[in-house]
């Protein structure tokens, strides 16, 4: 049964990681355009990121993570995942402030 389920899981997981990896990737991009910033990718886990990255650029670090990982998934006929997006010195604060973001229209409003 055990093996079954985790069968059935592997599709869905590994469609999420690849979805995850590729905006990783481009996230990673975009702030290599802004060394000012300095911000990274500091972990990731499954289906999240965890980024570091300066007080002062917050918004600007925000803008660049909700704009790709909000981008419609072409392959999934354009369909786009929901974002959770937090802001803490650590995981847990970041989790506990998290606001979830359902598109991206280039404001935070």
């Amino acid at each position: 049964a055990a093996i079954k389920r985790e069968l059935g899981n592997f599709l869905p997981q590994n469609c999420g990681m690849e979805l995850t990896a590729r905006a990783m990737n481009r996230i990673s991009r975009k702030f290599r355009e802004h060394p000012e910033w300095e911000a990274s990718v500091r972990n990731i886990y499954y289906d999240a990121l965890q980024f570091y990255g300066l007080k002062e650029y917050q918004d600007e670090i925000n803008e660049v993570v909700l704009m790709e990982m909000l981008r419609p998934v072409p392959e999934l006929d354009n369909f786009v995942f929901a974002c959770d997006l937090g802001v803490g010195s650590n995981w847990s604060k970041a989790e506990k402030r998290a606001m979830k973001y359902h598109s991206y229209n280039g404001t935070f409003d």
